[in-house]
């Protein structure tokens, strides 16, 4: 079984900048925030990998894949370098929780 580090490295040579929206701020924030995004979507797509393993043993499981998908697609749209910088130290799976959580309740009102 590969190591938290391991998988960390085998998923940063899939996720790039490319398709990314551009971070705005100054500088200096960008060019953090541009290290700290790579870092969180790596996480994100650890989090959704495991959480696809085990969704097929529940329907709650599966909501919950649903929820980080969610997060993930509007983790992914978040543009200024502030922001990034603010959550570099969350939970990602919490932040996916709560990204997709808020993105239901934004399609629910459209709706």
């Amino acid at each position: 079984m590969k190591s938290n580090w391991e998988e960390m490295q085998s998923v940063r040579h899939g996720i790039s900048d490319s398709g990314l929206p551009k971070l705005t701020g100054l500088a200096g924030e960008v060019e953090l925030a541009a290290d700290v995004r790579l870092d969180i979507l790596i996480q994100a797509d650890i989090v959704i990998g495991r959480l696809n393993c085990s969704a097929a043993s529940g329907s709650r499981r599966r909501a919950t894949l649903d929820q980080a998908i969610r997060g993930s697609r509007r983790l992914r749209c978040e543009t200024p370098a502030a922001w990034w910088i603010e959550h570099r130290n969350a939970d990602v799976a919490a932040l996916l929780g709560e990204l997709g959580e808020s993105a239901h309740v934004i399609d629910n009102q459209a709706n």
